[in-house]
């Protein structure tokens, strides 16, 4: 493949959208179809990728040839984990502006015309994160953070409402712009974290730490593909989130709690997630205690903590642990859940019922 020379970057000023990739070439071939068909066409294409078995080149040459002169294929010998990929890739790229993509994501056709709309009205950004939920908690075109406590005014309303689609926004990859100036200084920072699938967060944090601008675009850049296989693992990925509270940040314990809170899979999340995968569950008797003392226990409130912390205690005996499953499973069963709604609305209707007849 003769495109692949590092000397077409020579606009410092374009975008490139850094595509990490490992064997899927079906899903990368689509997204290389649709940046052809992209309105705005000052872009390059930086892909990573991480020790593919088949030809990744092949795909690349696939691809009309004005795409094909702006593609930049970096092949490794090894496979170095998805997070790594990213983020030793993100400092590679020569230009000023690199979007995080991934190779499976659907590219909206005005992308690349958003990302630069949004760039020309905004006030140095160090990040751009677009929007990937259908319904946000804000109405404003574009929301500016500079400090923590800004990030969990955005935040934590969704925290308390239990919004998981919002809580994807903020931890999710591929609706993240980065400018390089600011953020090259943070990636060895995230690089010492990066056996957890945070990294694009732990940019956040630091960009926030030193008081730069973080914007929130109610604007859709990309659709995440729920049709395609996953790279990572949901279990894996929450267990990893147990060093979040290692993550040194110069705030006081309080405001960490709340941006921690934020950050992390609700507690609900884990639970469900033990229930559906008992049998792995069974293989990792103290998964709880080991989400307990590492994170959970420095961000709940007390009453949430107390009830870790008992079924933490009872899943790592033989005994206590069939008594774990059959609470989740009268928890998150949907025929006991069904069960559950039907009693309570005929209950209600047979209390309305007698209320009206007495009167």
């Amino acid at each position: 493949m003769e495109a692949g020379k590092e000397e077409i970057f020579c606009n410092r000023n374009w975008i490139t959208i850094l595509i990490p990739t490992f064997n899927r070439r079906e899903y990368l071939r689509e997204t290389l179809n649709r940046l052809e068909m992209q309105t705005d066409k000052r872009f390059y294409v930086f892909i990573s990728d991480n020790n593919s078995s088949y030809p990744v080149g092949e795909v690349i040459d696939s691809v009309d040839d004005d795409l094909k002169k702006r593609c930049y294929l970096k092949q490794r010998a090894m496979n170095i984990g998805a997070s790594l990929n990213y983020l030793e890739s993100l400092a590679c790229c020569k230009t000023k502006w690199v979007w995080m993509l991934a190779d499976d994501d659907l590219v909206k056709e005005n992308a690349i015309l958003n990302i630069y709309k949004a760039l020309e009205e905004t006030d140095n950004p160090a990040i751009l994160n677009f929007t990937l939920a259908y319904t946000m908690p804000f109405v404003d075109s574009k929301i500016c953070l500079n400090d923590f406590q800004q990030f969990v005014n955005l935040y934590y309303p969704s925290y308390k409402w239990k919004n998981s689609a919002w809580h994807g926004d903020l931890i999710f990859n591929s609706n993240k712009v980065y400018n390089m100036d600011v953020v090259g200084d943070y990636i060895s920072f995230a690089i010492k974290y990066s056996y957890a699938e945070f990294p694009s967060v732990y940019l956040i944090l630091k960009a926030l730490e030193a008081n730069k601008n973080v914007y929130y675009v109610n604007e859709r850049i990309v659709d995440y593909n729920d049709n395609s296989p996953r790279s990572w693992k949901v279990c894996e990925t929450i267990q990893e989130s147990r060093i979040l509270n290692d993550i040194p940040i110069d705030i006081s314990n309080k405001l960490k709690r709340k941006v921690l809170l934020c950050i992390s899979f609700k507690i609900n999340t884990v639970y469900r997630l033990y229930y559906i995968n008992r049998e792995e569950g069974r293989r990792k008797k103290y998964f709880f205690e080991k989400m307990y003392y590492d994170l959970y226990k420095h961000i709940l409130p007390f009453y949430s903590r107390a009830y870790l912390k008992t079924i933490s205690i009872l899943a790592k005996t033989k005994l206590g642990y069939y008594i774990v499953i059959f609470l989740f499973w009268t928890r998150f069963n949907k025929n006991v859940m069904k069960l559950k709604r039907n009693l309570h609305t005929g209950l209600k209707n047979k209390y309305n019922e007698i209320k009206g007849y007495t009167q």
